[in-house]
């Protein structure tokens, strides 16, 4: 039955908007993790790294799609161990919004100045050991944190 209805979540009404069919199927966890998939199907590079065809022949749908992907996945909070270059990232948190994301990585870089103080450990300089912060959105793309400068505010 449960399956059933996660099909039924996953297939959009006629007069349905595709934001207001997005919304109903985040009601399904199931029906979550189908669509997810869906749209990574839809939106996975191309072999030669270039534009999918989506970008090229239609930019509209594959922007509604990456924006349906982000109200569905989840951000992630990831970190990688700054003095082994060869480590994995490895996973912290998961959040619902980018924000939630981006406040909790930079609550991170203030606990990581306090364990790994930038005067001893070159901080999140090129050659510094400081354990590197990034957030990876639900489309997958990957952004380093840095800690806010007193010249540039938050970068990302």
């Amino acid at each position: 039955m449960k399956v059933k209805r996660a099909r039924y979540l996953t297939w959009r009404k006629t007069k349905e908007s595709y934001r207001e069919y997005i919304e109903r199927v985040r009601l399904n966890p199931l029906a979550v993790a189908v669509k997810i998939a869906d749209l990574q199907d839809h939106l996975a590079p191309s072999i030669d790294g270039g534009p999918t065809f989506l970008q090229k022949n239609h930019p509209d749908l594959y922007n509604r799609y990456r924006e349906a992907l982000s109200r569905l996945g989840k951000w992630k909070l990831l970190g990688r161990d700054g003095s082994d270059h060869d480590a994995g990232m490895y996973l912290m948190a998961e959040y619902d919004t980018e924000t939630e994301a981006l406040e909790a990585a930079y609550k991170r870089l203030e606990e990581l100045e306090q364990i790994q103080p930038t005067s001893q450990s070159g901080g999140q300089a090129p050659d510094g050991i400081q354990d590197r912060v990034f957030i990876k959105s639900p489309d997958g793309n990957l952004k380093r944190i840095l800690p806010p400068t007193k010249y540039s505010g938050y970068v990302a």
